[in-house]
């Protein structure tokens, strides 16, 4: 599926608006705009306006499907600077508007997969933040898929390895150690294998500065790591 890419700082700063603002304000202008079709947009708004997480939220990016309008999802990448698990999970929730069955389960994978890939004690701290980083692309990136008639945005989560994992090796490793936890001892063998095949037998060595890959984690509709979802979501890419 081709989708378009739309990064509105420059106009939002040109028009003194949040890029959030401008993202909002772009959607609402569509021909087949109603409160009620786009309600998981509202919800969005509501989170970034009241939560203590929310408003910490940059809006990046905006992108749509390119298929009929009536069908395309719109979705808006935003970047947290604070890195804590806590400020994850309360961001996945939406503050707590996400009430799922399976939630509590995909929160409890999401909190391993955290631990194994980030080199962090499996009783890390969930108030603790990661490393300071200055760059542009540091913190927890997040993008917010918005559905018409969907009353709430599914959530994604990017944990961003590329500046907190000690090195390639241990990310891959990490995944494997992950999918072998959930009883995917073949496809954990293949995964490492895959990787050395894509030339990345020299990248792959404990003395390897991380390359810049982010593992990728989603499930749906809301909740992170559904049943049978997370392999399939999980990938290490440039």
């Amino acid at each position: 599926m081709l989708k378009a890419y739309f990064i509105p700082g420059f106009r939002a700063l040109e028009l003194g608006k949040s890029a959030l603002g401008l993202i909002s304000e772009a959607i609402q202008s569509l021909p087949d705009y109603t409160p009620s079709r786009y309600t998981g947009l509202s919800a969005l708004l509501n989170f970034c306006r009241t939560s203590s997480e929310g408003v910490k939220l940059e809006a990046e990016i905006f992108a749509i499907d390119c298929v009929d309008p009536t069908a395309s999802r719109l979705k808006i990448y935003m970047r947290s600077r604070f890195t804590c698990f806590n400020s994850v999970q309360d961001i996945i929730m939406l503050g707590g508007a996400v009430i799922e069955p399976d939630l509590a389960h995909g929160l409890k994978k999401l909190h391993m997969l955290w631990h194994l890939v980030l080199g962090k004690n499996l009783d890390f701290s969930l108030s603790e933040g990661l490393n300071q980083k200055d760059h542009r692309t540091a913190g927890i990136l997040y993008y917010f898929d918005i559905r018409p008639g969907q009353a709430l945005p599914a959530v994604k989560v990017y944990i961003p390895i590329r500046h907190y994992s000690p090195n390639d090796l241990v990310v891959a490793e990490s995944l494997q150690a992950y999918m072998k936890s959930r009883g995917q001892e073949t496809l954990a063998h293949k995964y490492i294998e895959a990787l050395k095949k894509f030339s990345y037998a020299a990248a792959l060595s404990l003395n390897t500065q991380s390359t810049g890959s982010v593992a990728n984690v989603q499930a749906g509709p809301h909740s992170l790591l559904g049943n049978n979802v997370a392999c399939k979501r999980i990938s290490v890419a440039q």
